[in-house]
């Protein structure tokens, strides 16, 4: 019989036998270790490049509101063109010619720059089943918004998360 007695077998040599093994698994145990902190650490980054993303976005957004877009119009403006750095007021002002956008009202309640969206002689009137426009939106029938959405399809994508298509067709 061994010295060792009960303590273990060839297979199973505790560290004062075999202390390269125990070398071994200490090694890969660290090694785990350090993956499991590698995935934290990629986690928290994450983390925080999502929270800078967002204070940028939101420090866009107060500067574009400042340059006359509504909040729904400046996200637009972001999604649109998410590379951009600096936000110049011509910048805002193409963007708002293209888009057919008015500004936003300023502090005073008054409309910054007057533009007319609507058609004359068009009478916006309630879809049943869809939130009410407000009076000065035009109301998309479905050919309408069809075509706008074939020359614009940013716009007609506001125009429908807004309310302001009948899709419904006639009988």
């Amino acid at each position: 019989m061994s010295d060792l007695g009960d303590y273990g077998n060839d297979d199973d040599d505790d560290l004062s036998s075999n202390p390269l093994k125990g070398a071994r698994d200490y090694g890969k145990r660290m090694e785990r270790k350090v993956r499991d902190l590698e995935k934290q650490l990629a986690e928290a980054n994450a983390r925080i490049e999502g929270f800078e993303r967002k204070e940028k976005q939101a420090g866009q957004i107060d500067k574009l509101s400042q340059a006359g877009l509504n909040a729904k119009h400046a996200k637009l403006f972001l999604a649109i063109n998410p590379e951009v750095e600096d936000i110049t007021p011509e910048a805002v002002k193409s963007f708002m010619e293209e888009y057919s956008l008015t500004a936003a009202p300023s502090e005073n309640g008054e409309q910054k720059e007057e533009s007319t969206t609507e058609e004359p002689g068009f009478t916006p009137a309630a879809v049943p089943g869809t939130t009410s426009p407000r009076p000065s939106q035009k109301v998309y029938e479905r050919e309408e918004y069809i075509q706008l959405q074939e020359r614009d399809p940013a716009q007609a994508l506001v125009v429908l998360r807004e309310g302001r298509v009948k899709l419904e067709t006639k009988l």
